[in-house]
């Protein structure tokens, strides 16, 4: 198994990609929406804090029941708090690991 590793966004990269002004639709779209207006950078919705924002690629499928899939590519933010509910990357012997955290009674636990 090769081992990955973070990979640091740059604060100052910006990656600009296209995006067309009109909603998607859940049935068949019009021909005249075959068009693109604006360009959207991902850095801006994907990291809140671009110094602590880091990539890491899934390997596994222990997460499959809340739709977190073997080769899935997280945005992980080291600036973030852990708080009881939300999925968390952590460090267990030297290991990366991808767990839901729950607090109770004032004891971690991952699931």
């Amino acid at each position: 198994m090769q081992r990955q590793f973070p990979i640091k966004l740059i604060e100052s990269a910006s990656i600009q990609l296209p995006v067309a002004l009109s909603s998607i639709q859940a049935s068949f779209p019009s021909p005249a929406e075959n068009y693109l207006e604006e360009s959207l950078d991902l850095g801006q919705y994907l990291a809140k804090h671009p110094k602590f924002t880091f990539f890491m690629r899934v390997d596994g499928d222990s997460m499959i029941g809340i739709g977190i899939n073997a080769g899935d590519l997280l945005v992980i933010d080291r600036a973030e708090n852990a708080r009881d509910g939300p999925v968390i990357v952590t460090r267990i012997r030297d290991e990366f690991c991808v767990k839901q955290l729950r607090i109770i009674d004032g004891r971690y636990w991952l699931y």
